[in-house]
């Protein structure tokens, strides 16, 4: 991946961008309607948003861990069969 500066792009793509923040992700196609490229904003987390996500996690753990465990089933199994066609 190819990082470059926001101050480094010129003024027209910087506003561009600043409609992406506000509208969510960008679908760039062709003349076609084939996808070519994406943008999509990366915002991070607030600590009440990284709260709430973790007593998520720890909700669904809660509810997983004894199923798995009954069905003999690791989260090494479940990593390998998401990334079977990876």
């Amino acid at each position: 991946m190819k990082k470059i500066r926001l101050s480094e792009l010129s003024e027209q793509v910087q506003r561009f961008l600043e409609q992406v923040k506000s509208g969510g992700s960008i679908a760039v196609v062709d003349d076609n309607g084939e996808l070519q490229c994406g943008v999509t904003p990366y915002t991070k987390a607030n600590p009440e948003e990284k709260r709430q996500a973790m007593l998520s996690l720890e909700e669904l753990w809660k509810k997983t861990g004894p199923a798995m465990e009954k069905a003999g089933v690791t989260e090494d199994d479940i990593m390998r069969d998401l990334l079977v066609d990876d």
